[in-house]
């Protein structure tokens, strides 16, 4: 069963927005996918037929783009239903996330930049709105020379093993297994001092037991899962390193939660989650807990293996 099927696509009419809502439909599979595309007018000043109508350029784009989507997977069953809808309020998060509520969304797409002035929705802190706030998932683009929609054949999820993280592991799995990409588990050692992983005492951080147990961990993580998965253990500032693996890999996709342990065992926090979605080159999939997006997957047979990369 699809972990997508309704998708409220915040519009500014920008090209960012635009991406981020034709990258949506690039990880939802061919079938009945429900759109809901809203634009938010924070004045009341602006022509409401005007908004309307150019909501009807993106939806024609959007279409054009499903079209390609299902042609590329060889399906003539998709259906994509748009609705459109111009709201108005101050606080255009609110009104995005009130749109999301009421289709009862399984994600939000958005840009992290927008066009300022009345019709402005999406600015950094509108995004962080969105992301700290929503009750589903968050598909964030930033804006990137080049920055294209494409499929998702290569997603990374950052892990340190928290719930949260593993639940954000387990909707990853189910995205791979949904558009057929490759996923790899990543875990980043930092300096010791700042953050001792998961619990590793000082004698044990950065020492070859130390890897040899965190790629183990990964790996029992990655067996239970319905897909195969590789997994990589890196070191140093969590977001640098998981950035330079993903532009080193062509990674297109990161899913991460944006909550993980706090205090000294902390790698997922809000700052690591921020700095990551706001200089990642690839599209980010974030939530506070994936656990309610997801059913509890079951333990993968003999075939369905990790493969482990290694150091």
């Amino acid at each position: 069963m699809s972990i997508l099927n309704r998708i409220v696509m915040a519009s500014d009419f920008s090209h960012l927005s635009k991406t981020a809502a034709a990258f949506a439909l690039e990880l939802a599979p061919p079938g009945t996918l429900d759109a809901y595309l809203v634009t938010v007018d924070e004045t009341k000043k602006s022509a409401e037929g005007e908004l309307k109508s150019k909501l009807d350029g993106v939806a024609t784009e959007l279409r054009e783009h499903w079209a390609h989507v299902t042609d590329a997977a060889r399906s003539s069953t998709g259906t994509l239903r748009i609705t459109q809808e111009v709201r108005y309020a101050r606080r255009p998060s609110e009104a995005i996330l009130s749109s999301a509520a009421d289709a009862n969304a399984d994600l939000i797409t958005t840009g992290t930049r927008g066009h300022r002035g009345v019709r402005r929705a999406f600015l950094g802190s509108v995004a962080s709105e969105l992301i700290r706030e929503a009750p589903c998932p968050v598909l964030t683009v930033r804006e990137a020379e080049g920055i294209k929609p494409k499929a998702a054949k290569r997603i990374a999820v950052p892990v340190d093993f928290s719930d949260p993280s593993k639940a954000a592991v387990r909707y990853a799995a189910s995205l791979a297994d949904q558009v057929g990409a490759t996923l790899t588990l990543i875990y980043v050692m930092e300096k010791e001092g700042e953050n001792a992983g998961y619990g590793f005492k000082p004698s044990v951080f950065g020492t070859v037991a130390g890897y040899k147990r965190a790629r183990n961990d990964l790996r029992e993580l990655a067996e239970e899962l319905p897909v195969e998965a590789s997994v990589k253990v890196l070191d140093g500032d969590p977001a640098d390193a998981l950035l330079s693996y993903a532009d080193a890999k062509d990674i297109n996709l990161i899913v991460m939660s944006t909550r993980g342990y706090s205090g000294v065992k902390r790698l997922l926090e809000g700052s690591v989650a921020e700095d990551i979605i706001t200089r990642a080159a690839c599209p980010v999939l974030v939530a506070r807990n994936f656990a309610s997006q997801v059913d509890a997957v079951p333990a993968a047979g003999t075939e369905e293996t990790a493969q482990a990369e290694g150091r």
